[in-house]
């Protein structure tokens, strides 16, 4: 079952992900009700893994939709670091 603060990323931000090659996954698999997740970043050359919470990633989908709106979004291993500070900048 999902926790029920998991971070919820929309059809157009995964759209965006998969155009500039890069895969955005993530698991709880804790079992001691926490809310920090795993998140996995990957691309067809790198995996990049972090964990964060998702109790603290309410405007994470927004902020992502802002990201994939800038003119100077590149391919997905040059935005690996961008998108991980979305995910943690607010802890």
């Amino acid at each position: 079952m999902p926790h029920p603060e998991q971070p919820h990323l929309s059809t157009s931000v995964l759209a965006q992900c998969r155009a500039h090659g890069l895969k955005i996954l993530w698991n709880n698999d804790r079992n001691d009700g926490s809310d920090w997740y795993t998140i996995i970043l990957e691309n067809d050359k790198k995996r990049d893994v972090f964990e964060c919470t998702g109790r603290l990633s309410e405007d994470l989908n927004a902020n992502l939709e802002d990201f994939f709106k800038r003119d100077d979004v590149k391919s997905g291993e040059s935005i690996m670091s961008k998108i991980k500070d979305l995910f943690c900048g607010r802890q």
